[in-house]
């Protein structure tokens, strides 16, 4: 089954309102009344926990869409209602994911409303359009806009009948997976994860308790990496849809043009053998992949009519 492709006007948009309040200015409020959602604040803040002063929880002259900043929740919330001048302590928690070791911890946050202002969003005029595009008028900027959405939907769509297709594969192909081979894949993944969650923050305690949570879901994925591509070898190789030499060629001269990359630096990167074997497969993959479609049943169905695979960690 394949997810059907639908791009509503109203998607349109609402890219084309993000266009417009990425170039919103701030415009001042001569009404005298406290903060509501929307408003943009000026605040001053710092968060205490215990009475001590948190790392990297405070701010100066800090700009802030109330309803829309981003920051923790209850603290937008915590402003609505103030008045310019007025300090308050805000009384919230840290959720639980929350990185650097401050999930779940209680924290009062010292905020100080400085001034408040409203967003001015320009009109969407074919001027405007000028001054943010190479384009020239608004219908140009929503054609624009409505063939990039297909592009992402067309690939996020394939990417979907890709899983799905490789998920079948496995379950009707069962292969048996050394055990060796299998505590290297898991292990690669779990090396991988973790590299990306310390990057936004988490810590090694943090991590080893995640690790711990989806271990069965790391070792059925690692088990279904080796199975899929154990199947995608045998496939193209009754079939010859090895990727050639040519095609290696044609991938890194795609990658320069989209990246602007140098094919030096590319050529450079793709030298080392294991990142070679890797680009190798991914080609042979969507050979495969492509094969497989092609011979195989295909029926479009609307998105909420197809159940989604059980979500598993972010691999």
């Amino acid at each position: 089954m394949k997810k059907k492709s639908s791009i509503s006007k109203k998607t349109v948009e609402q890219q084309l309102e993000k266009l417009r309040e990425a170039r919103a200015t701030e415009a001042p409020l001569f009404e005298d009344r406290p903060a509501q959602k929307g408003d943009l604040a000026t605040v001053d803040f710092e968060g205490f926990i215990g009475g001590q002063p948190v790392e990297n929880s405070s701010g100066k002259d800090q700009a802030v869409e109330l309803g829309n900043s981003g920051f923790i929740p209850g603290f937008d919330e915590g402003i609505i209602g103030m008045r310019v001048g007025v300090t308050t302590n805000l009384n919230l928690k840290f959720p639980e994911d929350y990185p650097a070791g401050l999930g779940g911890k209680d924290v009062v946050f010292k905020v100080t409303l400085k001034k408040l202002g409203k967003k001015s969003l320009p009109d969407l005029t074919d001027e405007f359009v000028q001054s943010v595009s190479e384009l020239k008028t608004v219908d140009d900027l929503k054609n624009t806009i409505r063939k990039d959405i297909q592009q992402s939907e067309e690939s996020r769509i394939k990417k979907d009948l890709r899983n799905r297709l490789l998920k079948s594969l496995v379950s009707r192909n069962p292969v048996d997976v050394p055990p060796t081979l299998l505590r290297e894949q898991k292990m690669a993944l779990i090396q991988d994860i973790q590299q990306r969650m310390q990057q936004q923050g988490m810590t090694q305690e943090q991590f080893q308790d995640y690790a711990k949570k989806w271990d069965s879901d790391f070792e059925q994925s690692a088990k279904f990496i080796i199975q899929s591509s154990f199947l995608i070898n045998a496939i193209a190789e009754k079939h010859s849809l090895k990727a050639s030499e040519d095609e290696m060629s044609q991938r890194l001269d795609t990658y320069a043009a989209q990246t602007g990359i140098e094919m030096a630096r590319l050529k450079e990167f793709y030298g080392r053998p294991e990142r070679q074997s890797s680009l190798r497969f991914q080609i042979t993959e969507e050979k495969v992949v492509d094969y497989l479609i092609s011979t195989a049943k295909v029926r479009e169905l609307p998105k909420d009519q197809i159940k989604d695979p059980e979500e598993g960690p972010a691999l």
